[in-house]
């Protein structure tokens, strides 16, 4: 079933939506992100960098265009699954709430104005002030 999902997902994300990227800030410490990296940190695993700083994951809302394929392809989880999982790391404290913002311009002043902030919005939003870290195909 999962498998459905994903494949759906990919196919709706590349073809309707565009590629969809992670993002930071172009003065953030974070230079790249491998597929792994980028789950453990959606999922609350990872939550600071190597240098110690604590890395602020910025959501978009659930019903954003973006939302529901990033976290299945990125992490394999839906939105339900999702939130089960984050209630109880959140919690047991072994994660922080992520920002959430209702639009990607509300995104992108974030992460401009955040230096360790990480979210991810379509390709086609990126603005000079980002750095792109990771693509998801």
């Amino acid at each position: 079933m999962i498998i459905k999902y994903i494949l759906f997902f990919t196919l709706t994300l590349s073809g309707l939506y565009g590629e969809v990227v992670v993002v930071t800030n172009t003065h953030s410490n974070i230079e790249t992100l491998d597929k792994q990296s980028v789950r453990s940190i959606f999922l609350g695993k990872k939550q600071f960098l190597s240098n110690g700083q604590r890395i602020t994951i910025v959501d978009q809302e659930r019903d954003s265009e973006v939302f529901t394929p990033f976290y299945i392809i990125a992490t394999g989880k839906r939105p339900s699954q999702l939130s089960k999982y984050r209630i109880k790391r959140i919690f047991t404290g072994e994660m922080k709430t992520p920002k959430e913002v209702s639009s990607s311009s509300e995104l992108i002043d974030f992460l401009i104005n955040h230096k360790n902030s990480i979210g991810y919005l379509k390709k086609s939003e990126l603005t000079p002030e980002l750095k792109v870290l990771y693509t998801l195909e």
